[in-house]
């Protein structure tokens, strides 16, 4: 209990950060924001903060949603649990196989965030947009996972870096791999006296080299861009799905 408490203090205080850093950045630029962006959870990105305020959300969708995660949730953590237990010799694929875990959790956090916006009249988007259904490595992680966090790092990307591309993906890349150690590596670190510190940043950049790969050498290899694509995202799943992430999720 006293981990998982220290483990969500830090990823609410990293979206803080986040949140704080964005509004001060907009303050200044193009896309002004009011102090309503410091509290609407879901809005990360100042871009669209006045355009969430036009989506159309049924409340059918955002049930349905919550009901699919929660169940995807569920069933995943017993029945993985049930499947290490029963397989203690595949044990060295339980990075890999919870990817697939992180996604229905992202999902049922989504969800839920979702709703409760709903509640204060504010409308999002979900989270993920299909992410299964990318077809490079470049649309997965620019168009289709976590759309919140994604706009909000493309924002500040451009602001640093407004016409160096790669020098931008680089510093996008680098920034999400410092709020992970942030989010991960140090609670678990001021728990445990465990060191883990450069795991979250390698497995990012990694996917940072790949980005510049795939946009480099492999646009015209389309079959050869998709396996590239879950090679460079479940290859490395050991840094990222590190020892600090399976203990809080419960599959230590």
């Amino acid at each position: 209990m006293g981990y998982t408490l220290i483990f969500l203090t830090f990823g609410i205080s990293t979206i803080a950060i986040m949140k704080l850093v964005a509004f001060f950045i907009a303050r200044k630029s193009q896309h002004p924001v009011d102090s309503r962006f410091l509290y609407m959870t879901p809005i990360l990105c100042p871009r669209s903060h006045g355009e969430s305020f036009d989506i159309q959300i049924k409340n059918s969708d955002l049930i349905f949603e919550l009901i699919f995660s929660t169940l995807g949730l569920i069933l995943a953590h017993n029945y993985l649990n049930i499947f290490f237990n029963a397989f203690t010799e595949v044990l060295f694929l339980k990075p890999y196989i919870l990817l697939v875990f992180i996604y229905f959790f992202t999902l049922f956090l989504g969800a839920n965030l979702r709703i409760v916006a709903s509640l204060f009249k504010i409308a999002s988007p979900r989270i993920h947009n299909q992410p299964y259904l990318s077809q490079s490595l470049s649309e997965f992680w620019g168009k289709r996972w976590n759309v919140w966090v994604r706009n909000w790092l493309g924002y500040l990307g451009k602001y640093l870096a407004p016409k160096r591309t790669y020098l931008r993906y680089f510093l996008i890349f680098l920034i999400s791999g410092i709020f992970h150690e942030l989010m991960v590596n140090l609670p678990y670190f001021l728990y445990t006296g465990n060191v883990l510190f450069g795991s979250m940043i390698a497995y990012f950049m990694i996917q940072f080299l790949g980005i510049c790969l795939d946009k480099a050498f492999l646009k015209n290899v389309t079959s050869l861009r998709y396996i590239f694509m879950w090679l460079v995202l479940f290859a490395p799943a050991p840094l990222f799905m590190n020892e600090a992430v399976i203990r809080f999720f419960g599959f230590n």
